[in-house]
């Protein structure tokens, strides 16, 4: 028995998205870039030393994490405050029935 059967479902079905591939090909590439960038220096004898080397790059790394987790959750969350105004604007109560006094 699973945990939560709604959000591994719905994992599942975010994972087989197309974007949801091309995202992550794309993170490796700027995490690739990023490292290579770092590297490439120490590789050819000019660096500060694998321990500076290697906070550098975490630090790197982590601030680029960091901005994209900030900017999907406002640009996913953006879609979510537009719409709810308009869907409830929609389904609004019938007025109060007035009784003959």
């Amino acid at each position: 028995m699973t945990f939560l059967p709604i959000v591994e479902r719905e994992l599942r079905v975010a994972a087989r998205k197309r974007s949801t591939f091309w995202v992550r090909i794309l993170a490796a590439l700027v995490a690739l870039v990023v490292g290579s960038g770092f590297l490439f220096p120490a590789a050819i004898g000019f660096g500060w030393g694998t321990a500076n080397l290697g906070k550098g790059l975490f630090a790197a790394l982590t601030w680029l994490v960091l901005a994209a987790t900030l900017s999907a959750g406002l640009f996913l969350t953006s879609n979510c405050a537009i719409d709810f105004p308009l869907q409830s604007a929609h389904h609004q109560p019938a007025p109060p029935v007035m009784a003959a006094v």
